[in-house]
C-alpha cells in the first residue's frame, strides 16, 4: 500500500507590530515595522496588510508586499525594499506620516496564496 505524502497548508503566526517614530529624526520618517512568521513562503503570494481606525478597516492604509524566491532562499519585496525570510519570520516596514501613524488603531493582516486562496486574518492593535 502506497502512503500519500501530506501537503502542510501554508500557516502565519506570531503577528506583532513594532512602530518606529521619527526614524532617522524627520517628522515625516515614521514606520509601522510589521513582523509575522510563515512557514511556507513557497506557497505565498503576496501579503496583504490593513491599516485602519477599525478591524478589518484598511481607511488609513492598506499596503500589499509580494513574496520572491531568489538562489533557495524566501524575501518579502515592499516599497522596493527586499527583506529575507529569516526562521520563518517575515518584516515589512511600513512608511507613514504622523496623522497616518496617530489615526491607525488596529492592523490585520493574511496572505494571499499563488493558487489564489486566503489565509485566515490575523490582528494586532497599535
Amino acid at each position: 500500500m502506497a502512503v500519500k505524502a501530506q501537503s502542510v497548508p501554508l500557516k502565519i503566526m506570531d503577528f506583532s507590530l513594532e512602530p518606529l517614530i521619527n526614524a532617522g529624526g524627520s517628522p515625516d520618517a515614521t514606520k509601522l515595522i510589521v513582523s509575522f512568521k510563515i512557514n511556507k513562503c513557497d506557497s505565498a503570494f503576496k501579503a496583504h496588510i490593513y491599516c485602519g481606525t477599525q478591524k478589518d478597516l484598511a481607511d488609513v492604509k492598506s499596503v500589499e508586499s509580494v513574496f520572491v524566491q531568489e538562489n533557495g532562499k524566501c524575501f518579502t519585496l515592499f516599497n522596493g525594499i527586499k527583506t529575507e525570510i529569516q526562521g520563518y519570520k517575515a518584516i515589512v516596514e511600513i512608511p507613514c506620516s504622523q496623522q497616518e501613524y496617530d489615526a491607525v488603531k488596529d492592523i490585520a493582516l493574511f496572505i494571499e496564496k499563488i493558487t489564489g486562496q486566503n489565509t485566515s486574518r490575523l490582528y494586532t492593535k497599535k
